[in-house]
């Protein structure tokens, strides 16, 4: 399987992340649930995705390529505004 079968990035879907097709779900929140020790069967279960869907999440961040388009610094000036420090 092909990661970018399941995975895209759409302007203005969660700020540019790469999120699996069709759905509000980011790769950066798989990868974390992951990280942070939770099973595939949980995610699956807690996110009504498939097994496919994570090994495609999984693949993505192998590449190396950004799970998030912008830095927290980043996104804090675009949602607050420049004078959110």
């Amino acid at each position: 399987m092909d990661w970018q079968e399941r995975i895209e990035k759409v302007p203005g879907v969660l700020s540019g992340k790469p999120i699996i097709k069709g759905m509000r779900l980011s790769v950066e929140q798989i990868v974390g649930h992951l990280n942070g020790g939770w099973s595939e069967e949980d995610i699956i279960a807690g996110y009504g995705i498939t097994a496919a869907d994570i090994e495609a999440c999984r693949q993505f961040a192998a590449t190396g390529e950004p799970l998030s388009p912008m830095t927290w610094a980043e996104w804090e000036a675009a949602v607050f505004g420049d004078d959110a420090r």
